[in-house]
C-alpha cells in the first residue's frame, strides 16, 4: 500500500491547475458534485509529461493486483484519470479545485495526504471492481476436427460446434441464447464469423475488463496453437494453404453489471492447413507438457511462453519473418545478453534431440545476422547457402522450424527442478 500512496501523490503533483505547464496536456470535463442538489461544474486542468508516466507507473501497481482479473495498461491509465475526475469535488479529498487558478492536485487536498488517497484508493477499486465481469472468449479453428478436448492450457479448450453438452453447461447455457455455434453468428443476425471457415471453436473462459481479457485470450491462444502445431508437426512437415483463416475472436459477457458482446481484432492464431488435425490424438502429450510445463521455474516458464508466442507468428509467416520469428524463439529460449549465439548454440545442443543440431544452429544465427542486418535479402542470397546445402544436405528455413519446435517439445523437461544441467 505504501507503493500506492507513493504513487498517487506523485501524480496529483503532476495535474496542474491554471496556466498550461511546457508539454502539458489539456483535460476539460463537467465535474459532478457528490451532494445531490450541488450544481455541476467545469473543470480544466493540465496533465504534464510526467503526470502521464506517472499515471502509467500507478496502474501497473494495479495490474500487479490479479484479484480482479485480466485488465490492460492503457484502459487502467483512463480509470485513473476518470476516478480523480469523479472525485475533485469530493470534499473529502480536494478543496477548491474548480476555482484553483495555479498549484497542482496535491496543493488542494482537503485532508491529510493518507487519508486523502486511501479514498481514492478504494474508488478505484470500486471503478476496476464495476469494470470487471466473467468473458467467454471464443475464436474459430479451421480443420481441427474430432472430439472436444482439454489439452491442459488454463482457460482454454477446443470445442466441436455440435457439443451440445458443453455448450449447454457453458455459463448456464446463457451463451445459447445469443451465440449459435453451428453457424458462427449472433442469434438473429449476420455478425459473426464466415460458414463454412471453421470445425471447431476455441473457448476461452475469463475474468477481467474486456481489453484485459481479449489481450489475455490472444497471448493463450497464441500459445496454446504453438503447441498443437509443434507437436502435430513433429513426424512431418505441414503446409499452408491459401485458405484466408479468420482472424477476430467473439467475446460475451453476461453479469449482473452489465452484459453484451464485440466482435474484436485477434490476428492470425491458426492458419489453414491441408491436413485435418486430429488434434485429440495428440491431448495425452501435450497435457504432459503442460504439466511439466506448470512446474518450470518463473523464468524459464516465461521464457517458454514467449516463445510460443513467436512460433505462432511464424506460423502464418513468410521469407525473413518466418526465419526470423522461429529464430526469436530460440533467442527467447536461450539467449543471454552479451553471448547470444554462444548460449543459443549451447542451449540447442542441451535440449534438442535432432542430428546437428547445434552445428546448424551455429550457421543459422550467421544467416540471421545476414538477414537483420541487411546482407541479404532473402535466405538463397545468403552468401553460405550453398556451403550451408552442401554440408548438411538440408534447407535452412526447414532446420531452424524443426530445431525451434524439437525444442519448445522438450523445453520443460530440460528445464525442470531437479533436471540435469
Amino acid at each position: 500500500m505504501r507503493t500506492l500512496r507513493a504513487g498517487w501523490l506523485s501524480l496529483l503533483k503532476e495535474i496542474r491547475l491554471g496556466d498550461k505547464p511546457e508539454g502539458g496536456r489539456k483535460t476539460g470535463f463537467i465535474a459532478v458534485d457528490l451532494h445531490p442538489f450541488a450544481p455541476n461544474l467545469t473543470v480544466t486542468w493540465w496533465r504534464t509529461p510526467r503526470g502521464e508516466r506517472n499515471a502509467k507507473l500507478l496502474a501497473t501497481h494495479y495490474l500487479e493486483r490479479a484479484e480482479r482479473g485480466h485488465h490492460e495498461l492503457t484502459h487502467v491509465v483512463e480509470l485513473i484519470h476518470r476516478t480523480l475526475q469523479e472525485r475533485c469535488l469530493d470534499p473529502n479529498v480536494f478543496d477548491g479545485v474548480p476555482a484553483a487558478r495555479e498549484g497542482s492536485l496535491f496543493d488542494r487536498l482537503a485532508v491529510a495526504e493518507t487519508d486523502a488517497v486511501d479514498r481514492l484508493h478504494a474508488a478505484m477499486e470500486a471503478q476496476l471492481l464495476r469494470d470487471s465481469g466473467r468473458w467467454i472468449a471464443i475464436h474459430p479453428l479451421y480443420r481441427i476436427v474430432g472430439a472436444s478436448v482439454d489439452l491442459g492450457f488454463p482457460n482454454l479448450r477446443i470445442v466441436r460446434p455440435d457439443d451440445e453438452a458443453y455448450w449447454r453447461a457453458l455459463d448456464g447455457g446463457r451463451l445459447l441464447a445469443e451465440w449459435n455455434p453451428l453457424s458462427g453468428h449472433l442469434t438473429g443476425s449476420t455478425i459473426g464469423f464466415r460458414s463454412g471457415r471453421f470445425h471447431a471453436w476455441l473457448v476461452g473462459d475469463y475474468q477481467g475488463s474486456k481489453e484485459g481479457v481479449r489481450q489475455r485470450y490472444k497471448r493463450d491462444a497464441q500459445q496454446a496453437m504453438a503447441a498443437v502445431y509443434a507437436f502435430w508437426s513433429e513426424d512431418r512437415r505441414r503446409h499452408r494453404v491459401a485458405q484466408e483463416a479468420q482472424e477476430h475472436c467473439l467475446l460475451l459477457q453476461h453479469g449482473p453489471l452489465r452484459s453484451g458482446y464485440e466482435l474484436s481484432g485477434l490476428g492470425l492464431i491458426y492458419p489453414c492447413y491441408g491436413d485435418e488435425n486430429e488434434v485429440a490424438l495428440l491431448a495425452p502429450r501435450l497435457r504432459a507438457w503442460n504439466l511439466a510445463r506448470a512446474s518450470l521455474p518463473a523464468d524459464a516458464a516465461q521464457r517458454l511462453g514467449n516463445a510460443l508466442c513467436f512460433v505462432n507468428l511464424a506460423m502464418g509467416s513468410d521469407d525473413i519473418a518466418y526465419y526470423l520469428h522461429y529464430f526469436i524463439a530460440l533467442d527467447a529460449l536461450f539467449g543471454v545478453r552479451g553471448k547470444v549465439e554462444e548460449s543459443i548454440v549451447d542451449g540447442v545442443r542441451r535440449v534438442s534431440a535432432l542430428a546437428k543440431a547445434a552445428d546448424k544452429a551455429a550457421w543459422l544465427f550467421e544467416l540471421r545476422n545476414e538477414l537483420v542486418h541487411g546482407g541479404s535479402r532473402n535466405v538463397h542470397e545468403w552468401p553460405r547457402y550453398p556451403d550451408y546445402l552442401r554440408h548438411f544436405d538440408s534447407e535452412p528455413e526447414r532446420d531452424i522450424e524443426a530445431i525451434a519446435l524439437d525444442c519448445l517439445r522438450r523445453y520443460p523437461d530440460a528445464h525442470a527442478p531437479g533436471a540435469l544441467p
